[in-house]
């Protein structure tokens, strides 16, 4: 049975954590929650989305395997530079194929993965919400939806946070 926290005060008892799943289940929110009132630095990978990734976001078209390449290889960079003297991290990424989940836990064994859930009418809503609220975002229904069907299964344990 996997471990599943409720609470942010569980979650913040994890020094560093990788927040992962699908879009819009609150994985940048509660990134900026720890980052807030826990005192972790939080990293969003969205920020480091290639020019062709948000190219194929606006066009609801899936991630080649070059584009996944060179975003992964931009967010193993970013967190080797985050690691040097900081203790507590939260990075939100979908991280929807495993093979890089294991990558990127092989570089840095000491993050744990927590994976964000949330009802999908939920989800949705809130993606919804945040497309119209920050116009060109890349984030669309279309992107969000197919993001659902492509999401690969984990192969290692993980935390499940349950988002309310």
């Amino acid at each position: 049975m996997p471990e599943i926290l409720t609470k942010l005060s569980e979650l913040a008892q994890k020094p560093r954590v990788v927040l992962f799943g699908l879009p819009g289940s609150g994985k940048t929110t509660l990134g900026r929650k720890l980052e807030l009132g826990y005192e972790y630095t939080f990293y969003d990978t969205d920020n480091d989305l290639t020019p062709e990734c948000i190219v194929a976001c606006d066009n609801n078209l899936p991630f080649t395997s070059k584009m996944r390449r060179a975003w992964h290889d931009a967010i193993n960079a970013h967190t080797s530079e985050l690691v040097q003297g900081r203790s507590k991290i939260a990075i939100a990424s979908p991280f929807s194929r495993d093979s890089y989940r294991r990558e990127f836990k092989a570089l840095f064994p000491d993050f744990e993965f927590v994976y964000v859930e949330i009802p999908n009418p939920v989800r949705m809503a809130r993606v919804l919400t945040r497309q119209e609220a920050v116009p060109n975002h890349p984030l669309t229904i279309g992107y969000a939806l197919e993001c659902a069907t492509t999401f690969e299964t984990v192969s290692f344990p993980v935390v499940h946070y349950h988002n309310h």
